[in-house]
């Protein structure tokens, strides 16, 4: 007489399933025989072009600010994937694997999705037909030579958009290619060391090359660099939990930066100097709206452009009679003085959203000494147009910064500053008029005038809270 099956609970049922799967490796022996590779890749959200660049300065920008030579920009996604978090609203779902240090997204993802697979190699890759890993290399423009420098026993490789996902014996690490030089390298290096020896462990782990040992390898003039590999996936402004876990990390992380003093001999940047900064972005505004208006034949983007304009110009005056005020000159000043180090570049990709629910900061290649208002704005600005402008997004992010560090009336007021400034505005008229014109310009600049009234909604309420403090 056969035995009655018991119930299983939830959690031996899946350790049961993890059991009697097949070791990785027969997976990929079998896609391989049967003709298949990984699976496709998946499209992941971002910021548009234009408020995913840098905050300072973009190619042909003449505004000054935080910048970074021009870099490419590219996705990253792994087939088989140990977490994944719910479907995300928003933006859409991200990858589950990402790497610390790859830069962003291609500006045109429709055109890109589908295209961009993983390519692995391994070990026996000769027997499987595939591309040998220094091949790999090869096509990223990445030497092998590398891996000698580094001391690597490769297991597995793999090229995930514009990176390297490196498996060794001991870890597994992702390399790029950076247009930083050996003292910017450094100069990150030693400032993600500052911050995780005084309490802020998430931030890139740099490897470093044998002999010498450097936080990067370089060759015929060209630097790469390489950090440990993290799990998690690309946060989503759309979700406010994720925008407060967002605004927790860079608290904590302008916190254990206060002191750091790097070794390396290079000329570390200051940006505590936004009044004369919004007066140029001022400048550069009131000229692009002149273009616009004495326009004889007007596209469909200066048409609409010149119907903002009076709103736009109100906006660009009252946020520079804000960055002037007095209580705002003495807060800048007091924080030159014990500063901290800002991100200064708070778009989703570079901070992780991790299985346990908080964020993995990235990509530290525009950090600089600036006021800790410059990462909240950017941070909120961007969140605030995902979630059309509601004010709780603004109450999360300041309770998590207030945690850390209270916020003085004079942070509040220099917030409010840099979200009045029509930002994206400015932005999309001078890429149009200054960089090139795009088709989809027009549509973002519809966008943005779409919410408009949003934004001004939440403006008033906020500078109301701001006078009652």
């Amino acid at each position: 007489m056969m035995r009655r099956r018991q119930n299983m609970p939830p959690w031996a049922k899946v350790l049961l399933q993890q059991l009697l799967k097949p070791p990785y490796f027969l997976e990929q022996l079998a896609a391989a025989g049967k003709g298949q590779g990984h699976s496709p890749p998946r499209t992941d959200g971002y910021d548009s072009p234009h408020s995913g660049t840098p905050e300072g300065k973009a190619a042909g920008d003449p505004t000054g600010g935080p910048l970074g030579a021009d870099r490419s920009r590219s996705r990253v996604y792994e087939a088989r994937t140990p977490w994944r978090s719910a479907p995300q609203s928003g933006a859409g779902q991200a990858p589950a694997l990402r790497n610390p240090t790859h830069t962003r997204p291609p500006e045109n993802p429709s055109a890109e999705s589908g295209a961009e697979g993983v390519v692995t190699a391994t070990l026996s890759d000769p027997a499987l037909g595939k591309p040998s890993w220094q091949a790999i290399l090869r096509q990223q423009g990445i030497p092998a030579s590398l891996v000698k420098a580094y001391g690597w026993r490769v297991q597995r490789m793999e090229a995930v958009g514009g990176v390297v996902r490196v498996v060794t014996e001991s870890r597994t690490y992702a390399v790029k290619r950076t247009h930083l030089s050996p003292e910017q390298i450094r100069f990150i290096h030693e400032l993600a060391n500052h911050v995780r020896i005084h309490g802020f462990p998430s931030v890139p782990r740099f490897a470093l090359t044998k002999k010498p040992k450097r936080p990067y390898y370089s060759q015929s003039g060209r630097q790469y660099y390489a950090t440990r590999w993290v799990v998690g996936n690309p946060s989503n402004f759309g979700r406010i939990e994720q925008v407060a876990a967002v605004a927790r990390a860079l608290a904590r992380f302008h916190e254990s930066s206060r002191g750091f003093e790097p070794d390396s001999e290079i000329p570390v940047r200051n940006e505590f100097n936004l009044e004369e900064l919004y007066k140029r972005r001022l400048a550069d505004l009131r000229v692009l709206l002149v273009e616009a208006e004495n326009r004889k034949r007007q596209d469909r983007f200066a048409e609409r452009l010149c119907g903002l304009a009076p709103a736009l110009r109100a906006d660009g005056e009252k946020a520079l009679n804000l960055l002037t005020a007095s209580e705002v000159r003495a807060h800048l000043f007091r924080e030159e003085e014990d500063p901290c180090v800002c991100h200064l570049d708070a778009v989703p990709d570079n901070f992780l959203y991790t299985p346990e629910h908080e964020a993995y900061v990235l990509d530290l290649d525009l950090a600089a000494y600036a006021p800790r208002a410059l990462d909240i704005a950017h941070l909120l600005r961007r969140s605030l147009e995902r979630q059309q402008w509601a004010g709780e997004v603004a109450y999360r992010c300041f309770v998590e910064f207030d945690r850390v560090r209270t916020l003085e009336k004079a942070e509040y007021t220099l917030v409010q500053a840099l979200l009045t400034f029509p930002y994206r505005a400015w932005r999309l008229a001078h890429s149009h008029f200054r960089l090139g014109a795009r088709a989809e310009e027009a549509a973002e600049l519809e966008d943005y005038a779409r919410q408009e009234s949003q934004r001004q909604s939440f403006l008033t309420a906020f500078a109301d809270q701001v006078q009652q403090l």
